[in-house]
């Protein structure tokens, strides 16, 4: 899970990212990342819609999401907000298939 001070939650803060953030797109999700300053930390926000599947299947998409998140603050703790919109590959991949692309997106918009 996730700390409350690493969430975005915001409906409208979560569509200012996505609307103003440098986006990534890869098979499973499509993101977009803002810069703020070094001393915030980075947030994340997820959006699955029903177009993904079902209730089991978009929240086994979120908890793996939400995982990778975790695993990126240990290395960016501070910087950014990130949105991700899960598409409908997503529920066919597996954790490692999400994770490498997650990574690769990471290397793209962080660097």
């Amino acid at each position: 899970m996730l700390p409350r001070a690493n969430r975005i939650v915001d409906g409208e803060h979560l569509r200012s990212v996505s609307r103003k953030g440098s986006k990534f797109r890869a098979a499973s999700f499509v993101a977009a990342m803002v810069v703020t300053d070094d001393l915030t930390p980075s947030r994340f926000g997820f959006i699955v819609s029903k177009g993904v599947g079902g209730a089991v299947v978009r929240n086994l998409v979120k908890r793996r999401l939400r995982a990778l998140a975790a695993e990126a603050l240990l290395d960016h703790p501070q910087g950014f907000d990130l949105v991700v919109r899960a598409q409908a590959p997503s529920a066919q991949a597996s954790y490692e298939q999400l994770s490498a692309q997650w990574a690769t997106m990471m290397r793209t918009l962080v660097s």
